[in-house]
């Protein structure tokens, strides 16, 4: 288990500061990462066009928000975060229909904070590997890198039911 570390501040949608830190350690949730490229994704290495979860943010979003009142039931928030264009972010929420919170990285808070793992493109843009984390009690329980983005949210939950962490 891994205890918040003080000082991780994200930015809300609306372009606020947001206090990660304060809300991870008042808040059990489960934290989606996705990578959402983009035009980036024309310029990834042969290596990472070949590994798996590497798309799929569209379809794992969609079953968060098909899932996010069982997880509410067991005392979850779902909270995704991504680090494209505040804009692009936005849209991508709009287009999901997702009542959950987003949260933007861009600066990548979390990276640091955290030692998440990151990858770049072609183009130069770096963006986080596609993971979950499941933070109970301000800490860490579980961290897991997806490979299957379709399945991600119903793993979770199992884990949750399970207290598999």
């Amino acid at each position: 288990m891994i205890k918040i570390p003080t000082s991780i501040h994200l930015k809300g949608l609306k372009g606020e500061d947001f206090d990660f830190s304060a809300f991870a350690r008042t808040h059990d949730c489960v934290v989606f990462l996705y990578p959402k490229m983009g035009e980036s994704g024309k310029f990834l290495s042969e290596q990472l066009k070949n590994t798996e979860g590497m798309t799929g943010c569209t379809v794992q979003a969609g079953e968060y928000k098909r899932l996010m009142s069982e997880f509410n039931e067991l005392g979850f928030m779902v909270v995704a975060i991504g680090t494209q264009d505040l804009a692009e972010q936005i849209k991508f929420k709009e287009d999901t229909g997702a009542q959950f919170m987003f949260l933007n990285d861009a600066d990548f808070a979390l990276e640091r904070a955290l030692e998440l793992p990151v990858f770049s493109s072609g183009d130069g843009k770096k963006f986080y590997f596609r993971q979950t984390l499941i933070i109970k009690g301000g800490k860490i329980v579980r961290a897991d890198l997806v490979l299957k983005p379709q399945d991600d949210a119903k793993n979770a939950l199992e884990l949750i039911k399970n207290r598999a962490f």
